[in-house]
């Protein structure tokens, strides 16, 4: 939970993402409001900092990381398809089922969220 102090709607929220200990290299964040009366926000995760402009709300957060693999078909010259396959590197426990939440009362430089690969 975050708290601040201030007046306007948005809150500059900043933190940082790790993955077993270390900081998370590269990411993105997505900030969904649990009442669904605020706009959806993202952030990007450089080297394990993020810094996201956020309503004062609460949210559910997901946190993606992918890296390319080749999928071992060559590209179509003439169409869509082969070529390196984007693959979730976080549980699906971080993203698309997410449990994590950030309550949003002010500004913050203290955002935490320590995930772990198993």
């Amino acid at each position: 939970m975050l708290a601040g102090c201030g007046g306007s709607e948005l809150a500059t929220v900043s933190g940082t993402v790790t993955l077993d200990g270390q900081p998370l290299k590269e990411g993105s964040m997505r900030f969904v409001p649990a009442d669904g009366k605020a706009p959806t926000e993202a952030a990007m995760i450089h080297d394990g900092k993020f810094t996201a402009q956020l309503q004062r709300t609460n949210y559910k957060v997901e946190i993606h990381a992918t890296k390319l693999v080749d999928s071992g078909v060559k590209l179509d010259e003439k169409g869509p398809g082969g070529g390196p396959t984007a693959v979730e590197l976080l549980p699906q426990r971080y993203n698309v089922q997410s449990e994590l939440k950030l309550t949003v009362t002010g500004p913050a430089r203290d955002a935490r969220f320590d995930l772990t690969s198993r």
